[in-house]
């Protein structure tokens, strides 16, 4: 038996000891932030694009053509 069996138990072993050892803590209400979720949103994209599309526009190519 080797990789995921056993990283799967080893996991959830720790997920379980992490449940009880971790304090509780009191949920309050968190403000939103509507201009950051945008701006995460722009910037995400901006990126993915660029990793995506940039290989057909020359980008990352050793040399100038």
């Amino acid at each position: 038996m080797g990789g995921i069996g056993v990283v799967a138990p080893a996991g959830l072993a720790l997920l379980a000891v992490a449940a009880v050892v971790t304090p509780k803590t009191s949920r309050r209400e968190a403000d939103q932030d509507p201009l950051g979720a945008v701006l995460l949103m722009a910037g995400s994209t901006a990126v993915l694009y660029g990793l995506i599309e940039g290989p057909s526009h020359g980008w990352g190519a050793a040399g100038p053509d």
